[in-house]
């Protein structure tokens, strides 16, 4: 008796006609694209999470020019020094343009002049022959992650001809030149925002 169940279960799964075998055969061939469909899916997923969990953020650009004085900058950077007002607000300008620029700041000839006048606040002599007009204005640029400031700062000395002076900062060849003059050189870490919490903590100069 069971040998008849299990003969008659057996017919029961082979098509009795030729009409039935290509429909199983397009049912067996949805079943094994769903099943794929599913598998690539999981793997996306995965992949997606371990990217989000292990990816740094990305960064946010602000290149809206902004006062340098209000701002004490900190980390890597690019400073870019012209002779006149008109010509930072020239370059400020372009560089808010420039996808490299994460942040942009300026500071006059008389900004530069005011802070001249405090750092050398003791050397008479040297105040006597200042002049605002004698100093230049500048633009200090704080740069997207990865950016070669070297190589940034070369490209900007070909393309921007009122460029009097470029200077790339970088934090750790400082740190490295301080040492082989046997000077005792520690940096603290700059903040992600590029600027110390309280101007006390800034050693930037806007003439430099």
């Amino acid at each position: 008796m069971d040998s008849e169940s299990a003969s008659e279960s057996a017919e029961d799964q082979v098509p009795s006609t030729p009409e039935e075998r290509p429909r199983l055969r397009r049912r067996g061939r949805e079943v094994v694209l769903a099943l794929t469909v599913l598998v690539v899916a999981v793997a996306v997923a995965g992949t997606s999470f371990w990217r989000f969990v292990f990816t740094e953020p990305p960064e946010e650009r602000s290149p809206e020019p902004v006062p340098l004085a209000d701002h004490p900058v900190c980390g890597a950077q690019l400073r870019l020094s012209v002779k006149t007002d008109e010509e930072m607000v020239q370059v400020a300008r372009i560089m808010s343009q420039d996808p490299r620029s994460r942040r942009v700041f300026y500071a006059s000839q008389k900004e530069n002049y005011a802070w001249f006048q405090r750092i050398f606040a003791e050397h008479k002599d040297l105040l006597a022959f200042a002049r605002p007009e004698a100093l230049p204005a500048s633009v200090w640029l704080l740069p997207m992650r990865d950016v070669d400031l070297k190589a940034w700062g070369d490209d900007l000395r070909r393309q921007l001809p009122q460029l009097v002076h470029v200077q790339p900062v970088i934090p750790e060849e400082l740190v490295r030149e301080a040492r082989a003059r046997g000077q005792r050189a520690v940096l603290p870490p700059c903040p992600s925002s590029g600027e110390w919490p309280s101007a006390a903590g800034s050693s930037a100069s806007p003439t430099k």
